[in-house]
């Protein structure tokens, strides 16, 4: 408590505050001045999206969260759906592994269950949800 850091990294933060906004004054409460919050998070593509993601915010929301407090946004990058395939193709993969190793029957069907979820995610995911990296210098009065 009362700690200031000079960097803090934020990856794909579940929103445990009320909103972004309150999120990002939480965390940056954590940041010296002059420090960086580097936030790595998914992001709406559109409002439509909002009852099948009702934690995530449109991309346009988020950055006017990160400028709230007169932070600066020192970089930005949209990757909008780059990374999902990659992500999903290394989680699948490592599904396989644990069908090709299943000891019963059960566990199997359990894990190709899975599978199917993933795949079922992953098209969620593409349609809906985009990709960003932003860092923040953090600007205290």
């Amino acid at each position: 408590k009362g700690k200031e850091y000079d960097l803090l990294l934020w990856s794909a933060p579940p929103h445990i505050w009320e909103d972004y906004k309150r999120t990002i004054e939480n965390l940056r409460r954590c940041v010296k001045h002059g420090g960086y919050l580097v936030i790595a998070d998914a992001y709406l593509y559109s409002d439509e999206h909002k009852a099948t993601y009702p934690d995530y915010e449109t991309l346009s929301e988020t950055v006017e969260a990160f400028t709230e407090f007169g932070d600066r946004v020192v970089q930005r990058h949209d990757y909008r759906d780059a990374l999902w395939a990659k992500n999903y193709r290394t989680d699948k993969e490592a599904v396989e592994a644990a069908i090709e190793n299943a000891e019963s029957l059960e566990e199997r069907e359990s894990l190709m269950r899975y599978l199917e979820e993933l795949t079922e995610s992953e098209s969620a995911d593409i349609e809906c949800l985009g990709l960003y990296l932003a860092v923040l210098q953090i600007q205290k009065k």
